[in-house]
């Protein structure tokens, strides 16, 4: 096969070592998104910044998405295992600077050196085990990888409250340099790169386009800005995010080093899926960055409480994603598991948003629980979607394009969660309007499943390229 890996070289590493080698990476690139939903009132205590918190969510998920496909391409052409250490260093480094923070501006920049680093561990993860295994067996480790990955997304604010109420809401980036050095002896047990280096280069002036595009829609909706209580600067940057959008696109198909490759703008398949992930991703990290944030401000819960209280959600995205990778390796069917799922979230999310005032917290738990069983059918079959439409030796940047988009949902799904909260005329109609938002993302995504072309895997052994 064409990647780093052993079956570049006619053999394969165990897949234990496969496994443990790119499941620690991914669950704290994953973990960092969320970790800080529920330190988020603690951080604005220290700082006097509750207005401005969301930037702390934000700075990291705009850096992923902005430097996921670097490290995809990179990657795909000098080593997938060189550049994941590279990541996980730069994503140590953005810990330790949030763990030191002096003030919220520093806090932010951290955030979003950590942020920068995140975006290799997630796309480079989901790259090296795609490259190791055919489509229909493949279905089942990406099944596996997104337990791992939701876990951890989940897992963040439980962990993370448990740790702000312990010793701080600093313990919760002191706990990633530990992790980050476990990470870097698991990933040097993998295979080294063994095929020579391609001949790639890295065009700057696509980057710069696509940085600034993302920079500009996400700041959008931050939060603290109030663009979007100012019609004439919204449409400013609306406008000329639209301008940048349409230079990178028309600079991509005329360059001789795209960033990316021109399937990735031909193949409907990939265009849908990564749509798909744009919205999966603004509905999950929307969600469970303020439903903590509701347990605490609304409920009275504190910081640990809230993340206890989301323990059965991260059961039920881990079975989700289980079953989804069961199903899809067994049948071969791919995006009936989301459009589905996905469709029934959306009506258990309106439900929440019209009678949150009045659902006791058992009750409300169970329905967070149900719709995260449903969100877990979504990125493992995104990823196999994409992967399969890219080809082998774009798994790199195949696995970047999934992130980039989702990251760019996460980002926006969070601060337009943000600003919608804030913006009620009470918290509670905050809430409820934050929580019937989801359900319009959510059924945006399950429409977008419906359509995508790539409905099944047609046989055991996809071809080669």
């Amino acid at each position: 096969m064409n990647g780093d890996g052993a079956q570049q070289t006619g053999g394969q590493p165990p897949v234990a070592v496969l496994f443990m080698g790119v499941a620690m990476p991914l669950f704290l690139g994953m973990m960092d998104q969320t970790i800080v939903s529920t330190a988020l009132f603690d951080i604005s205590e220290s700082f006097g910044s509750f207005d401005q918190v969301s930037w702390v969510v934000v700075a990291y998920l705009a850096a992923n998405a902005i430097s996921a496909p670097l490290y995809g391409r990179l990657g795909d052409a000098i080593g997938r295992r060189r550049m994941m250490v590279v990541s996980l260093a730069v994503s140590m480094l953005g810990s330790a600077g949030c763990m030191l923070a002096p003030s919220f501006l520093w806090l932010v920049i951290a955030r979003a050196v950590q942020g920068l680093g995140g975006g290799g561990l997630i796309a480079l993860a989901q790259a090296l085990v795609g490259q190791s295994f055919e489509p229909r067996k493949r279905a089942r480790y990406q099944g596996y990888l997104a337990t791992v990955a939701m876990t951890a997304s989940t897992m963040g604010p439980v962990l993370g409250g448990f740790l702000t109420e312990a010793f701080g809401w600093r313990a919760i980036f002191a706990l990633n340099l530990p992790l980050g050095c476990v990470g870097l002896f698991l990933i040097m047990r993998l295979p080294p790169r063994r095929r020579p280096i391609d001949d790639v280069q890295i065009n700057s002036f696509s980057v710069a386009l696509l940085a600034s595009t993302l920079l500009l829609l996400i700041g959008l909706t931050v939060p603290g800005l109030g663009t979007l209580q100012c019609p004439i600067l919204a449409a400013a940057l609306l406008t000329s995010a639209a301008v940048l959008a349409f230079l990178f696109f028309r600079h991509e198909s005329r360059t001789h080093c795209p960033l990316f490759p021109a399937i990735f703008l031909r193949d409907a398949s990939i265009r849908m899926a990564c749509a798909l992930a744009l919205f999966h991703g603004a509905l999950y990290v929307s969600l469970f960055t303020f439903v903590p944030v509701y347990f605490s401000a609304m409920r009275g819960f504190s910081s640990g409480q809230a993340g206890l209280l989301l323990l059965p959600v991260t059961i039920g995205v881990g079975i989700g994603s289980l079953l989804t990778g069961s199903l899809v390796s067994r049948t071969g069917y791919l995006t009936v598991f989301p459009a589905v799922g996905l469709a029934v979230a959306a009506v258990l999310l309106v439900g929440i948003g019209l009678y949150t005032p009045h659902l006791p917290m058992v009750a409300l738990a169970c329905l967070f629980s149900v719709v995260a069983l449903m969100l877990g059918t979504v990125m493992g079959v995104v990823q196999l979607v994409v992967q399969i439409g890219a080809g082998d030796r774009m798994l790199g940047i195949a696995s970047a394009s999934v992130l980039l988009t989702r990251s760019l949902g996460a980002s926006l799904g969070a601060a337009l969660s943000g600003l919608v909260v804030m913006s009620g005329a009470t918290r509670e109609i905050g809430f409820s309007s934050m929580f019937l938002l989801a359900a319009g993302f959510a059924f945006c995504a399950a429409l977008l499943a419906w359509l995508t072309p790539h409905g099944r895997i047609a046989s055991e052994r996809a071809e080669r390229l």
